[in-house]
């Protein structure tokens, strides 16, 4: 996510043909390095922008311009209740929040606007993208490890948030991959078909167990 010119710029998904040359170079042996530092840079910044969201959802959102900020030191102020409204919104989606810091504010209606259908629900993959925001820094100088954290994140599901929690219900990958679900999982299929490594094995068994 990006703080530009009064706009808020979300990290987009990754195209198939970009993840599909990473993994041909990767198998090839060569001239994948700059390509994974490019795909696992934009894959952090998604997965981050997705928890911003979900920590905004439980907490309360935080003033973006303020920590974006060129001498920012930390996470901006949250926002908070105006009382007032936005007469361009309906309901509950006009209700304006301010930054007791600067005075920036939003309508939760215009702040929707700037998500909707993007993708950028964390639903039940909370653990996937909070495993590659803490793992991604830690490999670098490990171009394989590097890799093994891209797939394994590509390769992740939501899961029941209630009853069953080990019942996969949807693929991450379409969070973090352009395209509609079935033609992202058919592109993960794919990316696994010819594998027997841990990951690949994952992948095919947790399918096995979809309802859908």
């Amino acid at each position: 996510m990006r703080w530009e010119n009064g706009t808020i710029q979300w990290g987009p998904r990754l195209r198939k043909v970009t993840v599909r040359r990473l993994y041909t170079f990767y198998m090839a042996g060569f001239g994948f390095e700059d390509l994974l530092d490019d795909v696992g840079t934009a894959l952090y910044i998604r997965c981050s922008d997705i928890l911003y969201l979900r920590d905004a959802r439980e907490r309360g959102w935080r003033c973006l311009p303020c920590e974006s900020r060129s001498d920012a030191v930390g996470p901006g102020p949250r926002m908070e209740t105006t009382g007032r409204r936005d007469p361009h919104f309906p309901n509950y989606e006009n209700e304006l929040f301010a930054c007791p810091a600067c005075g920036w504010e939003f309508s939760w209606g215009a702040m929707r606007n700037t998500f909707r259908n993007k993708q950028l629900h964390s639903g039940g993959a909370v653990d996937a993208f909070e495993g590659f925001v803490k793992s991604w820094p830690a490999v670098v100088g490990d171009v394989h490890a590097k890799m093994r954290a891209v797939d394994m994140l590509i390769h992740s599901f939501h899961y029941s948030l209630r009853s069953e929690p080990d019942l996969p219900v949807r693929a991450a990958g379409v969070n973090l991959i352009e395209g509609r679900l079935k033609d992202v999982l058919a592109f993960l299929d794919a990316l696994s078909a010819d594998r027997h490594d841990e990951t690949a094995d994952q992948w095919r068994k947790e399918r096995r167990k979809q309802r859908w």
